[in-house]
């Protein structure tokens, strides 16, 4: 595997994980994860990245090694962070941005609001929210309500085994050396019980924002067609999020048709997780996609 470094870095008071594969000096590549995960799942991805990159990829507030709030989170503040992130990084330069699922949106509201600054958009199934009713928002208000009063508790497991067993349940396509290694990458014992383990992750990431902060379909839309750099999404043949979000084929062709300038690429044998699935597919495509645009 290839190693990896870390950095912290202080974001509106908060300490925030950042984590580097790769030369500096090298062409500089930007990875943010999904939900429930953490920067270092990109592992199997940037093993089969064959040109040399610097890669960094931040944890978000709540997660991996960055500060946890233990409050509510909103997508508004991971933009903040991403803009924060490219000022830092990469200040006299656009950047070239890959997010997966919930990171992928993140980087659609900052390549949509901030175009200039973005040279190459990727998303991993980071396609937005599915279509919602208006009439909607007040059920969705009522059920966000009554979760937000529920007791935050971190989901425990017997041991990293056990964690990894949880995940090859959840995704019948990793391996049991990936799925030792992406348990040992979520998942950490806490202070006071040495006998479990728990996700790397705060509590209250697991509610959702607010549904009238969570970008409706017209308001991401809206995003897309702001986006002026060549963009690329690729997409599992086997996805959940795909089929929950679109089930109907031409709902994903209109959202697609939003963007300016993009390729449509589908992944064979792969879920929501296509980095997990077929890393060796996606790195070749996202470098093919960097090279030639």
């Amino acid at each position: 595997m290839k190693p990896s470094r870390s950095e912290f870095i202080e974001i509106n008071g908060r300490r925030c994980h950042i984590r580097r594969w790769g030369t500096p000096g090298a062409p500089r590549l930007f990875l943010m994860h999904g939900w429930l995960d953490t920067s270092s799942t990109f592992q199997f991805l940037v093993d089969c990245f064959e040109q040399e990159w610097d890669i960094i990829a931040p944890d978000w507030p709540g997660y991996g090694e960055s500060e946890w709030r233990h409050q509510h989170y909103y997508m508004q503040d991971d933009v903040v962070m991403l803009d924060v992130i490219l000022d830092r990084y990469s200040p006299d330069t656009q950047a070239s941005l890959v997010g997966h699922s919930y990171g992928g949106q993140v980087t659609t509201l900052l390549s949509g609001a901030r175009p200039e600054r973005v040279r190459h958009y990727v998303s991993l199934e980071g396609f937005g929210p599915r279509q919602q009713p208006v009439s909607a928002a007040p059920r969705l208000m009522a059920m966000w309500l009554e979760r937000s009063r529920e007791e935050r508790r971190n989901s425990q497991y017997t041991g990293f085994d056990a964690l990894a067993q949880r995940l090859k349940t959840a995704n019948v396509r990793l391996t049991s050396q990936r799925a030792d290694f992406l348990a040992r990458s979520l998942g950490r014992c806490p202070a006071q019980d040495n006998t479990v383990v728990e996700l790397q992750a705060d509590p209250w990431r697991r509610l959702r924002g607010m549904p009238l902060s969570f970008p409706t379909a017209a308001f991401f839309e809206t995003f897309l067609s702001h986006i002026s750099a060549p963009a690329l999404w690729l997409r599992g043949d086997d996805s959940d999020y795909m089929t929950l979000v679109f089930p109907e084929d031409e709902l994903y062709k209109a959202r697609f048709s939003h963007l300016r300038n993009a390729r449509d690429v589908l992944i064979n044998q792969a879920g929501h997780n296509i980095h997990h699935d077929q890393p060796e597919l996606v790195a070749r495509h996202i470098e093919h996609f960097l090279n030639s645009t």
